[in-house]
C-alpha cells in the first residue's frame, strides 16, 4: 500500500513540476524535485524526509523528469549520470527518487579520490569507474587506464615540462594536505566533505600553476641568456669592423 502511494505521489509531483516549466539543468535540479515530493506528503498521509549525498557520484543511465537525456556524460565513454551531489526522499523505511521516478534508494557510485593527468582532472569512484574531465561534460570509463588514455588522445600537444601530473600516490598526498590545512573552526558547514574535495582540487590547481610558472621562468632565463649571447657576439663583430677602418697618419 505504501509503495503504491509513493508511485502515485511521484507521478503527481512530476506532472505538476512539468506544468510549471521544470527543465532539469536549466535552473532546476533534484533538490527542487525532492522538496516538492516532501511538500506533497500530507496529501497522501505520508511523512517524507529529504535525503542527500554531497559527494561526486555516478548513477546508471535512465530517464529523469524535465529532460530528454538519459545520461549526461560524454558519448566518448560510458552512458552515466555524473552528479556533484544528489537529493532523494524517504518515507518510513522506504527510499524513493522522484527525479528518476523510482521507488528504492538510488544506486550511487561514490567518488573515492581524484587526480590530475596532463593538466586535466580524473575522478575515481568506488566501483573503479572513472570520469575524465576534458573540454566537454566529462567522459566515464570502466578503469583509470581507459580514462588516462582518453585524456592522452585529447591532448596530443601536451608538454610534460609545462604541466604537473599526479600519480595515485600523489593524489592521496594532496587529499591529506587538504585535510591538514589549518582553517577557522567555522569555515566548514555540514557539507564539509564536498568542501574538502573542492579544497583538494584547489591545491592541485596551485601545484600545477607553480610547475607551469617554474617552467616559464626557466624558459625566460634561457631566452635572456640567448639574447645576451647574441648581443655580445654582435658587439664583438662591430668592434672588429671598426678597428679595421682606422687609418693612421
Amino acid at each position: 500500500m505504501a509503495e503504491a502511494k509513493l508511485r502515485y505521489l511521484i507521478l503527481e509531483v512530476q506532472e505538476e513540476l512539468l506544468k510549471r516549466g521544470f527543465k532539469y539543468g536549466q535552473g532546476h535540479d533534484c533538490q527542487e524535485v525532492a522538496k516538492a515530493a516532501q511538500e506533497k506528503g500530507p496529501k497522501f498521509e505520508l511523512d517524507i524526509s529529504v535525503e542527500y549525498e554531497k559527494k561526486r557520484m555516478l548513477v546508471s543511465e535512465g530517464a529523469i523528469i524535465g529532460s530528454d537525456k538519459t545520461f549526461n556524460t560524454s558519448p566518448d565513454g560510458l552512458k552515466m549520470w555524473f552528479f556533484h551531489e544528489h537529493y532523494w526522499c524517504k518515507s518510513g523505511d522506504m527510499d524513493f527518487d522522484p527525479l528518476f521516478g523510482r521507488v528504492g534508494k538510488p544506486e550511487m557510485d561514490i567518488e573515492t579520490t581524484s587526480m590530475s593527468h596532463r593538466g586535466l582532472f580524473i575522478y575515481v569512484f568506488e566501483s573503479g569507474k572513472c570520469v575524465a574531465l576534458d573540454d566537454g561534460d566529462g567522459a566515464a570509463f570502466n578503469t583509470l587506464d581507459e580514462a588516462k588514455a582518453h585524456i592522452e588522445k585529447k591532448t596530443p600537444d601536451y608538454d610534460p615540462d609545462d604541466n604537473w601530473d599526479e600519480s595515485e600516490d600523489d593524489a592521496e598526498k594532496t587529499q591529506a594536505e587538504a585535510k591538514s590545512i589549518a582553517l577557522p573552526s567555522n569555515y566548514f558547514s555540514d557539507d564539509s566533505e564536498i568542501e574538502m574535495d573542492g579544497l583538494a582540487d584547489v591545491l592541485r590547481g596551485v601545484k600545477g600553476a607553480v610547475k607551469y610558472l617554474r617552467a616559464a621562468v626557466e624558459n625566460l632565463q634561457t631566452t635572456m641568456e640567448d639574447v645576451a649571447n647574441t648581443v655580445s657576439k654582435t658587439s664583438d663583430n662591430n668592434n672588429t669592423k671598426n678597428n679595421g677602418d682606422i687609418h693612421w697618419a
